[in-house]
This record gives structure tokens, sequence and C-alpha cells, in this order.
């Protein structure tokens, strides 16, 4: 049985509060009927059975209804646009099995794209052929080794007695590390 993590800030966007009683538990149970990679075999009546609601519109209705959320794949798939950045980050890592095969279903309906930065990531799209993509988060970024003058400004304007040098003797010492993870920004 699969685990699904649900956005509690859901109940304060204007889109869902907007929504009727039958769309909302639909909405629910899309979410947490679709596969790991977002995408849901379409079966209405199963839903409306499921919500206990004949109030579901047609396909049509429930596309329309849901547009900016949700893309026809066609052969009666589905795909929730945010399902995967939400749940699984917004760069998937082809060397993370969970995220391998996440990747190849995704792969199936042009959801997703070899990031030109790094040869295991692979990108999530929002849609397929869709050439924006999804903001990646830049996982390269290099530290820019503070001088002891910035570090100095650094300790003067936090009023603390860090010594500057010792600061910075002890960080070039661990390869600016802080436990195994190398720092990105010393403030």
């Amino acid at each position: 049985m699969a685990k699904r993590h649900t956005d509690t800030g859901i109940f304060d966007q204007q889109w869902f509060q907007q929504l009727k009683p039958e769309y909302k538990c639909f909405w629910f149970y899309i979410c947490g009927k679709c596969d790991h990679a977002g995408i849901w075999d379409v079966n209405l009546p199963l839903a409306k059975f499921y919500i206990g609601s004949e109030k579901i519109g047609g396909v049509d209705d429930v596309l329309k209804l849901f547009e900016d959320r949700i893309v026809d794949l066609g052969n009666d798939k589905w795909y929730l646009k945010k399902y995967v950045s939400f749940h699984h980050g917004e760069t998937l890592h082809q060397n993370n099995n969970f995220h391998n095969s996440i990747i190849k279903s995704l792969e199936k309906h042009g959801l997703v794209e070899k990031d030109k930065e790094s040869e295991n990531d692979y990108i999530v799209k929002s849609e397929p052929g869709d050439k924006k993509i999804i903001k990646k988060t830049n996982y390269s970024r290099k530290l820019n080794r503070p001088t002891l003058d910035q570090v100095k400004e650094y300790c003067k304007e936090r009023d603390n007695d860090v010594d500057a040098q010792q600061f910075l003797n002890h960080y070039d010492s661990n390869g600016w590390k802080v436990g195994k993870v190398t720092m990105i920004d010393y403030i």
C-alpha cells in the first residue's frame, strides 16, 4: 500500500476553496490513486463510487475544472502536473533506484528531460513536449571563500566574540564543511 503526503496548505488556496465538496474529494482521490509519477489511470465510474457522489461530471468537465493541474495524456491517462515536484523534488537523480522508476514512467509520456548540466539528473516537465521546465534547484552552487575583512565585518555586525582569523583557519582546514556537507554560504 502506497503512502502519500498531503499539502495542508491546499485548504488555504483559493482554487481549492472554490471547489464543490465532491470535487475536493475527487482531487484527494486521484492524488491517492495515481502512481508514483503522478499518472492516474482514468476511471471516473470507480472514482464516483468511492467518493459516493454521482455529481462528478464527465471527463471534459473534470479536465476543464482542473485545467491548470491535470494534463490529459490520452489512452485514459492523466498527469498531475505538480505531483512529482511536491513528492520527490524538481530534479530526479538517475542513480536513485526510486527516482529511476519515476524517470522511466515519465519518459514514456515525454514528461522528463535529461539535465544538460548533470549527467545523472533529469528535470520534470509540466506538460509533454513543454519547453518550459519546472524550476530546478541548483545543487552545484559553490561557496565563495570570504576574506578576512569580510568575516571581521560580519562578526562586527553580529556583535559576537568570534576571532575572524580562527574562523577562517578552522573552515579552511576542514574544506568548508559543516559535518559532511559542503558549506554554501558562511553567513
